[in-house]
């Protein structure tokens, strides 16, 4: 019997040692440094574990794999960038740039300062002019800055100590501001020593401004040549003064005054000017065209010759100038030509002794020149806008000059 128990028991202890065996393989195992599964602990509040849907009956739980996961390579992090529409793609920092050495920066160019001068039209030289006639100019408010706008501004930046240009500036526009004071205020030409034929300068210049209030339409170029005297002389005998052809003490007070019908010379109306977009309304109505890109046009009613740049229907007027024109007994000829010559200088008609300068020939014996100088090229003869001549265009010098040297051969000449 004891036999037989010990027999039993032999046989029993590998059957327990199966069953303990069996009952230890339920026991959960215990991960290990290389087991990828990651447990939540406390201090990650964001990770739960996962709990099969309860509507979802296919769900199962997950069972840990057998066969150990390798460990994720971690991956570097993405620097931050500015929020962009475009599909996200690995950043890649970029190499800082080196920093490039300072380079100072350029001066900045001062504004050149305004100013007004010879040829400014507009209501800015209105204003101008208004402010000269307080200071005692008579001079015409018409928004052309001309040659007696010029002399004006001349003569008030002398009596104001400041550069005489004849150029209105920041300056003498600050001085025009203020109010008329004895030393500052225009009383009418004078001159300290009496102006005869020869005399130069800008006493000369203001002498003509005031012979021209008397409609003897002088060149104003502050040479007392013989047109000068002439008129000088006219205008002493209208006055019933001493006809010297000096200007003196008496005939400073004379031209002081106010012209009347008796002291005005009575020569040909004054010649008046008109505007440019009318000048330019006449000339394109007119359908005028010319071969170059240049148009000349001859007013006879106002004593003006224009010129214009464009073409036809579409001229702009580039310069308008004062011109005698043809006397009653030898008009200048009317109608539509074109330049055919030029010329340096020619003789005028019985007076060998005086020449016309820069000749610009329109149609047979009819030309554009200056007006009369004699062999010394002293002026003999400068009175614009008036009708003298024996049928030619007479302008300034300056402007025969300019009409030759830049009017090709073949411009338009147009005379009305």
């Amino acid at each position: 019997m004891k036999v037989r128990k010990h027999l039993i028991a032999l046989l029993l202890v590998p059957v327990l040692f199966v069953v303990l065996n069996g009952c230890s393989s339920l026991t959960p195992a215990v991960p290990t440094t290389t087991d990828p599964v990651i447990f939540p602990t406390q201090t990650d509040p964001t990770v739960t574990p996962t709990v099969p849907s309860e509507t979802d009956p296919s769900a199962k739980p997950t069972v840990p794999s057998e066969k150990p996961v390798e460990p994720t390579v971690p991956v570097s992090p993405t620097v931050p960038s500015e929020p962009t529409t475009a599909p996200e793609s690995p950043t890649i920092p970029e190499t800082p740039a080196v920093p490039a050495e300072e380079v100072p920066p350029a001066p900045e160019v001062p504004e050149q300062p305004v100013t007004y001068g010879a040829g400014i039209h507009g209501q800015i030289v209105k204003d101008i002019q208004t402010r000269l006639t307080v200071f005692g100019y008579k001079i015409s408010i018409d928004g052309d800055f001309g040659l007696v706008t010029q002399w004006a501004v001349r003569d008030f930046q002398n009596r104001n100590s400041l550069p005489v240009t004849g150029v209105v500036d920041v300056m003498t526009l600050e001085n025009l501001r203020l109010e008329p004071t004895d030393s500052t205020r225009f009383t009418g030409p004078f001159s300290e020593i009496p102006l005869k034929k020869g005399a130069k300068g800008d006493e000369v210049l203001e002498l003509q401004v005031y012979l021209n209030r008397f409609n003897y339409r002088l060149v104003l170029d502050g040479n007392f040549g013989n047109a000068t005297l002439w008129a000088l002389k006219d205008f002493q005998k209208r006055n019933g003064i001493p006809v010297t052809g000096i200007a003196d003490g008496p005939t400073y007070q004379k031209l002081a005054l106010e012209p009347t019908s008796k002291t005005r010379y009575s020569g040909p109306p004054a010649a008046t000017s008109i505007s440019a977009s009318k000048a330019e309304a006449f000339v394109n109505n007119k359908g005028l065209s010319s071969p170059s890109e240049y148009l000349i046009w001859v007013s006879t009613p106002t004593t003006h010759l224009y010129i214009f740049q464009g073409s036809a229907g579409n001229w702009k007027l580039l310069k308008d100038m004062r011109c005698t024109v043809g006397k009653p007994s030898t008009p200048t000829i009317k109608g539509t030509f074109s330049i055919i010559g030029k010329g340096g200088y020619f003789t005028v008609p019985d007076h060998e002794e005086w020449i016309c300068r820069y000749y610009t020939q329109f149609y047979g014996d009819f030309l554009i020149h200056s007006v009369v100088y004699d062999w010394d090229l002293k002026l003999v003869d400068g009175r614009l806008g008036m009708y003298l001549s024996k049928g030619c265009v007479r302008v300034s010098l300056a402007n025969a000059k300019y009409i030759y040297d830049n009017m090709p051969y073949g411009t338009t000449v147009f005379v009305n």
